[in-house]
């Protein structure tokens, strides 16, 4: 019997996590691979954990009503009437005006019911071992531990084993079968435990009480601080790389580890784990202020530094729910219940409530100040020295103003340095602050309202507008002679403000860079245009007359921001015509039209598309275009080398791969950046390489990689 509620509890966690991945990676590209997709799915999850923890709490006292057990059996069996689930479902979406609301529509039409009941299985059969006649029923929390190894076994094998071997489809068909294992399984050990559950179950003392209202307020803010920090750190990764399931279960590993190590029988939560809260407090507010000031750490260090915050504050907001949790089995569901909501609030505050009040990932110390907040009987006794905390908080707003104003004062050649710098002042004084309860929060709270006001303090430019929705950042900004477009941390196109000048392509478009280069050069040679990823607008400087444009653009707000405040698609000199949705979707909606040039220029911040840049996405790109025709690609990254990528799928499509860096002999006007092309044309090839000086990618060093597909990708292979 015991062995089957762990097989039981081990599946359904496994089944429970596996969905997750499964579903979200199959939303990716119906919705332009944002970053807020897992944020979207992880909410929907967390509401839907609450709810299971909810039916299991009505179901507790009641296990051995005949009654009981048909309703719960027939509830398991129901979510086998949605079935089967096709891929399709999730990646044709219908755009509505919320993409949160859409998501979620779709997750509870398709997998809902079923989430919902394997949500509850590790809380109805932690209440059967307490009240069976097992031996084991002293600790039914120990189920808890195997429900959070599932969880991480699932996590793990989805990229390792699923991932390469199976397709989306398949993946969606195996878990139904799983499902239906799982039904017969869990209906194996129900017909087994009305044997182990006594008909008249022991009452407890009446002078056990309830926890009180503080207590149960306390485990919320414990755990939604825990959910929103899982969240918070996942956005941060997914922001600036690229939205993919193996950034989504790093994070999602350790904080169920957490859970592991703190819920088994014997709770692994040593003093010195807790002694390093602080610390990771302060290196996470480290990384957001560069964050906040466009600079960033070695891809490898972010890596280390990132899961180790959200492990040091996971393990002690768990640690502290467990070393907390009643004594009682007859409140072990409301504990349950409490945690799930808190994981839940959590997850709406990052989800949803944070991008509509801010226009920067201020989640990220948004959720260290609620673990602080949760864990403040942690700090030692406050120190009672007011003149001295008066004068580090007046030194650490002025650290704070100051920063933002000599940056753009001096504007040092050692950019990253000398943000580092100032961020390790800021660092040490909350160093400083931290067995001093009140100054250490009040620094916090500043932190997020500077967050609010760092493009104000900047000397010579104006904030023309900011706006954050479900793609992504914006941010229009006016210096003297020109607006600049910021995307996230990443520039994304600037204009001129003089008449005279609007019609110039900048930065990375400029004539002088490769992309500005070959539209130029060989303009006569090209008719028709695509464009994937509008930005600034600032390509279709290149349009002429006689030539036509089609624009795919992801986040139709976009369109608003490059009407309102650049004059590139108003002085557009070619028919143009736009499109909005993901580019691989809409395009092959389109039949009127074969492109010479087709270019791809999507990035969100310096997230990449992983979606269109697999071997599908480029075959259906060359569809749509004239046999000799060019793809062109956009690929400057901070943290990644795409050119592997851009080889690996132009061997094996037996294209012609050309890459040009701009990074010599910059104009003043213009930014470094790198270009790649992939043609089936020889002539191409050869006056790229001959007239522009491209640079043959087959002929040069560059490491090898298998190719990207809609299944397979990794981005650890092609970190700088």
């Amino acid at each position: 019997m015991f062995i089957l509620l762990n097989l039981s509890v081990f599946l359904s966690a496994y089944l429970l996590f596996s969905i997750e991945l499964i579903t979200a990676n199959a939303l990716l590209p119906g919705f332009g691979g944002s970053y807020l997709v897992w944020s979207s799915c992880m909410m929907f999850f967390q509401g839907l954990l609450f709810l299971g923890y909810l039916y299991a709490n009505i179901y507790r006292g009641k296990l051995n009503l005949r009654r009981t057990f048909v309703i719960h059996v027939t509830l398991i069996l129901l979510p086998a009437l949605f079935f089967p689930i096709h891929l399709d479902r999730f990646q044709n979406p219908a755009y509505a005006k919320s993409m949160i609301i859409e998501i979620l529509g779709l997750l509870l039409l398709t997998i809902g019911l079923a989430f919902w009941i394997l949500s509850s299985t590790s809380v109805i059969l932690q209440q059967y071992l307490a009240l069976s006649t097992l031996t084991r029923n002293k600790n039914p929390y120990v189920l808890y531990a195997v429900s959070n190894l599932g969880s991480v076994i699932a996590l793990c094998t989805y990229p390792l084993v699923v991932t390469p071997l199976f397709r989306l489809q398949t993946q969606i068909t195996g878990w139904q079968i799983g499902y239906l294992v799982f039904v017969l399984l869990h209906l194996l050990l129900l017909i087994f435990s009305q044997r182990l559950i006594p008909h008249t179950q022991k009452k407890e003392p009446r002078k056990i009480s309830s926890p009180p209202a503080a207590q149960i307020f306390h485990w919320i803010l414990l755990s939604a601080s825990a959910s929103a920090l899982l969240l918070a750190v996942t956005n941060t990764i997914t922001f600036d790389l690229a939205a993919i399931p193996l950034f989504w279960i790093v994070p999602l590993s350790i904080y169920l580890m957490s859970f592991i190590l703190t819920f088994k029988h014997k709770m692994w939560f040593p003093s010195w784990l807790k002694d390093r809260f602080s610390l990771a407090v302060i290196i996470g507010i480290f990384l957001f202020l560069l964050m906040l000031q466009s600079y960033r750490l070695p891809v490898p260090v972010l890596f280390i530094l990132h899961p180790l915050i959200l492990f040091l504050v996971c393990m002690t907001c768990h640690g502290e729910l467990v070393q907390s949790k009643p004594d009682s089995v007859r409140y072990m569901p409301l504990f349950y219940i409490v945690i799930s909501l808190g994981s839940f609030l959590g997850s709406i505050l990052v989800s949803w409530i944070i991008p509509l009040i801010s226009t920067s990932i201020v989640e990220y110390p948004i959720a260290l100040f609620l673990a602080v907040l949760a864990l403040s009987s942690m700090h030692s006794p406050e120190k009672r020295q007011r003149p001295t905390m008066v004068i580090v908080l007046l030194i650490f707003v002025a650290v704070l103003v100051l920063w933002p104003l000599l940056v753009e004062m001096i504007k040092p050649q050692t950019g990253n340095l000398f943000a580092a710098g100032f961020g390790l002042i800021i660092a040490l004084i909350f160093y400083a602050l931290r067995n001093m309860k009140i100054p250490f929060t009040a620094g916090l709270i500043l932190v997020i309202l500077f967050s609010y006001f760092i493009d104000q303090l900047k000397v010579g430019q104006d904030v023309l507008h900011k706006h954050r929705n479900f793609y992504g950042i914006y941010r229009v900004i006016e210096t003297e002679d020109k607006r600049y477009l910021r995307h996230g941390t990443t520039l994304h196109g600037s204009q001129y403000i003089r008449p005279d000048r609007r019609h110039e392509a900048l930065t990375y478009y400029h004539i002088t860079a490769p992309s500005g280069e070959m539209l130029s050069h060989f303009s006569s040679d090209i008719h028709d245009v695509g464009l994937v990823g509008l930005g600034a607008g600032s390509l279709l400087t290149y349009v002429s007359e006689k030539q036509t444009a089609d624009v795919f653009e992801l986040d139709p707000y976009n369109r608003i921001v490059a009407e309102k405040y650049f004059f590139f698609i108003e002085n557009c000199a070619g028919a143009l015509r736009m499109f909005f949705g993901d580019a691989r979707v809409s395009l092959r909606k389109i039949t009127d039209r074969q492109y010479t040039v087709l270019i791809i220029d999507a990035f969100n911040s310096d997230a990449i598309p992983v979606h269109l840049l697999t071997l599908e996405a480029i075959s259906e790109y060359f569809d749509h275009m004239q046999p000799d025709g060019i793809l062109l690609f956009h690929i400057s990254n901070k943290y990644l080398d795409l050119s592997p990528v851009i080889l690996a799928n132009g061997r094996a499509l037996d294209l012609f791969a050309l890459k040009k860096r701009y990074i010599h002999n910059i104009h003043p006007d213009a930014e470094a950046c790198e270009w790649a092309v992939l043609t089936k044309n020889a002539e191409w090839a050869r006056r790229l390489v001959h007239e522009l000086h491209w640079t043959d990618l087959r002929i040069q060093n560059i490491k090898t990689i298998p190719p990207w597909t809609d299944q397979y990708t990794n981005i650890l292979a092609v970190v700088r």
